[in-house]
């Protein structure tokens, strides 16, 4: 192993459980970024909560091989953090307010880290004919 790879696993054990008793919260932290984020704050001793739609609702539901918001909760406390679930669509502001209450109820008010991840794409129709925009489209560029 080179010397960067040792300093750089040092690094990481030193800091390992540095964020023991933080509260956490990831959007969007079902696979990509947001998952990566979580799983180094669960190995860091966080009790992170990782949000997400449920897969119905998700553009991503068809896709069987990506790991889902229980997979990861798990995986970040098998790494040392305490991991959980929770299915939140960030678009809906009663599901969000809904979700900041049991935070607060659960946590005394205590949130220390906030990563907005979450993203849905903006879906674009035609006012006038109801049909999706990408649709109306010219098939032809000159």
């Amino acid at each position: 192993m080179g010397g960067a790879a040792r300093m750089s696993r040092r690094a990481v054990d030193a800091g390992a459980m540095a964020l023991t008793g933080q509260i956490a919260i990831v959007t969007g932290a079902s696979r990509g970024i947001g998952r990566g984020i979580a799983l180094q704050l669960g190995q860091a001793g966080a009790t992170v909560y990782v949000t997400g739609r449920k897969p119905a609702e998700s553009d991503a539901a068809s896709e069987n091989y990506l790991p889902s918001l229980e997979k990861t909760a798990k995986e970040i406390t098998e790494r040392g953090g305490k991991g959980i679930a929770a299915y939140v669509d960030h678009s809906n502001m009663e599901e969000v307010k809904q979700f900041f209450e049991r935070i607060e109820r659960d946590h005394n008010g205590q949130l220390d880290i906030l990563v907005n991840n979450a993203y849905s794409a903006v879906k674009v129709r035609s006012v006038k004919y109801y049909i999706p925009f990408l649709q109306r489209l010219p098939t032809k560029v000159c």
